[in-house]
């Protein structure tokens, strides 16, 4: 039960992680179109989700530990 419990939030923070990627990747400044200054916030807006997307990451792999720790 709890193994599944972990299965699914760990499921949960990489689809999370996978869509901050796409985030970022559309807010890629190389591919904004418009003025410099939507250029700009878009490179930090692409910085921002970079780092969020690693964080969301880094978490699940610490779930995933903890799993195995439980059903070890």
């Amino acid at each position: 039960m709890i193994g599944s419990i972990y299965q699914s939030m760990i499921s949960a923070f990489r689809n999370a992680g996978q869509k901050l990627e796409q985030v970022a990747y559309n807010a890629n400044p190389e591919t904004a179109t418009g003025s410099l200054d939507q250029s700009i916030i878009a490179a930090k807006l692409a910085e921002h989700q970079a780092e969020a997307s690693a964080a969301v990451y880094k978490k699940a792999d610490e779930m995933e530990d903890q799993l195995l720790d439980i059903l070890a």
